[in-house]
C-alpha cells in the first residue's frame, strides 16, 4: 500500500510540475510574439529548434 501511495503522489507532483512548466513556456512564446511580431516568432523557434537539436548531439558526446 505504501509504494502504491508514493506512486500516485509522485505522479500528481510530475504533472502539475508539467503543467506549470508549458504554461510558463506558453506565456514566453506569447510575449515574445507581442514583441516581435509573427513573423520573427516563426524564424525565433525554428532557430531554437535548431539551436537545441545543436546542444543535444554536442552533450551527447564523450
Amino acid at each position: 500500500m505504501r509504494k502504491a501511495k508514493l506512486f500516485v503522489i509522485n505522479a500528481f507532483i510530475l504533472t502539475f510540475t508539467s503543467f506549470i512548466i508549458r504554461t510558463v513556456g506558453m506565456s514566453f512564446n506569447v510575449y515574445v510574439s507581442n514583441k516581435v511580431g509573427a513573423e520573427c516568432t516563426g524564424l525565433f523557434q525554428l532557430i531554437l529548434s535548431v539551436y537545441l537539436f545543436a546542444i543535444t548531439l554536442a552533450s551527447s558526446r564523450n
